[in-house]
């Protein structure tokens, strides 16, 4: 087999990377749940989506229906919203008590001609009549539509957000843990038995299936499986204390699988002055690569296993 000291250097490296990112990624699951990140993200976005110079306090109204009021946990706001509740608390709040059909839709009509003439949401109300006629539910669907098309906006600044504070957290644990890229392919490197272990233990974890619920879900559109603010998969139901919870469960699991590593971590020895240069590249290092996401780091350490397993591929004569 080509290098395979090489490729099992490479294997306890990528596997490390691959630990220290799930820690990662716990960590900001759990403060994503003990600060309601997702809540506020999502709070936001419909103050945006209901902003109107004309008319104040649209989000409040909103947050009040008790559709809406039955999403809350105690006093945390909801994380999600599923479009069809949004548009039936909205549509409920311009025309109160309406019948179904052609009768609805004459009250949601007088409802939003009685709006004040500079509205920017009469003005959005008014394409939406026009594009929908007499027809309820065409009506109800645009509503929908329309929360959804913010809510992809939204997704994107939860997104940015997190991928902040989840450089920060790489930066933090890297320094804490002092995993220098450098000193990790080096021990690894110079002890035979060492990589052995490791490559093994990263054999074992690549047979596992990856857990997706592991990576916290930042996007807020209905048809997500993993939605925030739509009314996608069975994350959406999930409790906020709950998700903290397997967050913590993750760290400690994770954790215990870094020390069974035996790999060198922690400020035993500071460098010489002159090897800060080289220690500190090798922190960076650590920190991009971590800062890339468990997935990513999951899904490299399933390839280099299995060209450790297959070999190299015998190369091919074209005549």
């Amino acid at each position: 087999m080509f290098g395979s000291a090489v490729l099992d250097a490479v294997v306890g490296l990528v596997f490390v990377y691959l630990l220290l990112s799930i820690i990662c990624t716990a960590a900001n699951e759990t403060i994503a749940s003990m600060f309601s990140l997702r809540g506020r993200t999502l709070f936001r976005g419909v103050t945006n989506l209901l902003a109107d110079k004309q008319i104040g306090g649209l989000e409040k109204l909103l947050y009040d229906h008790p559709l809406v009021q039955s999403l809350y946990r105690g006093e945390r706001k909801p994380s999600f919203i599923p479009a069809s509740i949004f548009a039936h608390a909205f549509l409920d709040g311009i025309a109160p008590g309406r019948e179904d059909g052609a009768a609805a839709m004459t009250e949601i009509r007088k409802a939003v001609i009685g709006l004040p003439d500079d509205s920017e949401l009469k003005r959005i109300l008014l394409v939406f009549l026009r594009l929908s006629g007499d027809d309820f539910s065409k009506f109800q669907e645009s509503i929908e539509k329309w929360f959804d098309d913010a809510m992809a906006r939204v997704s994107g600044w939860y997104k940015r957000q997190s991928q902040a504070i989840v450089l920060i957290l790489a930066f933090l644990i890297t320094g804490v843990t002092n995993a220098d890229t450098f000193q990790i392919l080096a021990d690894l490197s110079s002890n035979p038995a060492l990589r052995n272990a490791v490559a093994t233990q990263a054999k074992e974890y690549a047979g596992k299936e990856w857990n997706s619920a592991t990576q916290p879900p930042q996007t807020f559109g209905q048809n997500s499986s993993s939605s925030v603010g739509g009314g996608g998969g069975p994350s959406n139901n999930q409790p906020q204390a709950t998700a903290a919870l397997k967050g913590e469960e993750t760290l400690r699991k994770t954790l215990a699988s870094l020390q069974q590593t035996g790999i060198r971590f922690g400020w035993e020895t500071m460098p010489e002055s002159w090897d800060w240069l080289n220690k500190a590249v090798g922190l960076l290092l650590t920190t991009l690569a971590i800062s890339l996401g468990a997935p990513f780091w999951f899904d490299m350490l399933d390839r280099v296993i299995k060209i450790r397993s297959t070999g190299a591929v015998p190369e091919t004569k074209t005549k």
